[in-house]
């Protein structure tokens, strides 16, 4: 008999001996933890599996002390423990809780002066708003005062830190929605994101992300996707760029005979900054509206006991990046052949998840198909995955979308700049001082 338990608005239970027996299962552990990369960092760190490989028994009071903290004085990263589970830790943030004060909200009632005009940065060159009336509040076209002026908080903050480019508002937002509009935390978010860009462990300080995109060639890809496709390709019916990963298929082993972690972490990287720009200002001007998100396949076929584990490093890697760098990317997730173990531990996992993010997530088995192109257009969908598409030379390679159909391209800025705010006539500049 499961009794149920309330704390904090999280539903908690007692779980079955066969989901405490799934929550224990390797690869559904390895592959929940992993596919956290492809969620918005606002909803997975809401619920980030750490798994130990001690005995686990974590204290009570600990965790008594850690929630009373966290709904008193609303803690960056409280502690949410569950004590039937020895081998999980839940680490929320609070931004997916109710710490969200009346205090701090009113403290956000009085508009900072910020430095600088938003119209500074805000010449986009693509529909940049929603359709009125279409917009969830906190998105372009359905902001309030409060979250116009913690705009312009976060703004003066990171102009006052010597912050100059990606200050757009729109850009401001997808931090801020992550944090839950708490300024504080969207700042911190940002600042570690930028200095990331410019010094990390895959390109170190001599040179950074943008000088990087500007140059980028990556002549290994087609050998690499024998081994680990990850593509993006047409978009669905919402507009939405698609992006397609085959996870199964992942073979590290092999990948490095054929090139360095470091450049595959490169050549992610990089096309996170295409997915800004120019993959949905492209599929904007298509739709003739905002886009700001992606629609994502993630195959698990193929996944097994030895498939993730051996990989695991450098995927989590590579989430990382995803959460800590790109928030609020996500547009819907299908999770296609997944695993009994994976299915298991999902349908846990997302009691404690936001339910509009759940809302985004769909996890099936192998009988996918007709899900898919409920959103997804056949002629888009490669015929692998149900659909129609045939691309030539394989839909892996084309790069297929409105973002390489002339008709819709052009600069994310009226100024000619790019989403980084680097001109075409700098970054010529710049890649030639790279090279050289």
């Amino acid at each position: 008999m499961r009794e149920p338990l309330v704390k904090n608005g999280f539903r908690r239970s007692q779980p079955s001996l066969r989901t405490k027996q799934a929550l224990n299962n390797k690869l559904g552990k390895h592959t929940i933890d992993l596919v956290r990369g492809h969620l918005e960092s606002s909803c997975l760190r809401a619920a980030v599996i750490k798994h130990s490989c001690s005995s686990g028994r974590l204290e009570k009071s600990q965790r008594t002390k850690e929630e009373k903290k966290g709904v008193e004085a609303a803690p960056s990263t409280p502690l949410l423990v569950i004590p039937w589970s020895p081998s999980l830790l839940f680490h929320h943030h609070h931004h997916h809780n109710r710490y969200y004060s009346e205090s701090s909200s009113a403290q956000n009632k009085t508009p900072q002066t910020a430095t600088m005009s938003s119209e500074k940065y805000d010449d986009y060159n693509f529909p940049h708003t929603h359709p009125e009336g279409k917009a969830p509040e906190g998105h372009p076209g359905n902001v309030t005062e409060i979250q116009g002026a913690q705009v312009h908080q976060l703004r003066a903050k990171l102009e006052a830190q010597g912050y100059t480019a990606r200050l757009d508002t729109n850009t401001l937002l997808r931090y801020l929605r992550a944090r839950k509009f708490d300024v504080g935390l969207a700042e911190a978010m940002f600042v570690k994101a930028e200095i990331w860009r410019k010094d990390n462990d895959i390109w170190g300080k001599e040179t950074n992300l943008d000088e990087i995109v500007a140059t980028w060639d990556y002549p290994e890809k087609p050998e690499i996707f024998k081994y680990y496709p990850q593509y993006y390709h047409k978009t669905d019916k919402d507009g939405r760029p698609v992006y397609i990963e085959q996870l199964g298929k992942i073979n590290l082993t092999a990948m490095g005979k054929i090139t360095s972690q470091e450049r595959m972490l490169t050549n992610l990287a990089v096309e996170y900054e295409r997915v800004a720009d120019p993959r949905l200002p492209a599929c904007s001007r298509k739709v003739g509206r905002l886009l700001e998100t992606c629609c994502t396949i993630m195959d698990l076929k193929g996944v097994g006991v030895t498939t993730i584990p051996s990989a695991y490093g450098y995927l989590k890697k590579a989430s990382a990046i995803s959460q800590d760098c790109y928030p609020e990317r996500l547009g819907k997730l299908y999770i296609i052949n997944a695993p009994w173990g994976f299915s298991t531990v999902w349908s846990i996992i997302s009691g404690w998840l936001d339910p509009v993010t759940v809302q985004k997530i769909k996890v099936l088995g192998s009988g996918y198909a007709s899900s898919l192109l409920e959103q997804i257009p056949a002629e888009n969908l490669p015929v692998e995955f149900g659909g129609t598409c045939k691309c030539e030379g394989g839909c892996q390679l084309s790069d297929a979308g409105p973002w390489n159909e002339p008709e819709h391209l052009g600069s994310f800025f009226k100024s000619g700049a790019n989403a980084s705010g680097i001109k075409p006539a700098a970054a010529a500049e710049s890649a030639l001082e790279v090279t050289a």
